[in-house]
């Protein structure tokens, strides 16, 4: 999310537990991943993250969808 000049940290908290309660209402299965561009820039990182995931058998869909957020970024 981000900090921009209009919202406050209380905005994206709000934010985020609206789309919790809302997925649990729902009954609607929630994957969140918290991403720190800066320190997620470097490929070896990358690379040693999807590993480490296959090795505790994260469900292929979640591994690729985690890659997937992290390919071709910058920060």
């Amino acid at each position: 999310m981000g900090f921009h000049s209009n919202r406050s940290t209380t905005d994206n908290i709000f934010i985020v537990r609206q789309i919790f309660e809302k997925s649990h209402g729902y009954n609607i299965d929630l994957y969140n991943i918290f991403v720190n561009y800066t320190h997620a820039s470097d490929c070896d990182y990358r690379n040693k993250l999807i590993a480490c995931l296959k090795r505790f058998e994260v469900p292929d869909k979640l591994i690729t969808l985690i890659a997937l957020t992290l390919m071709q970024t910058r920060a």
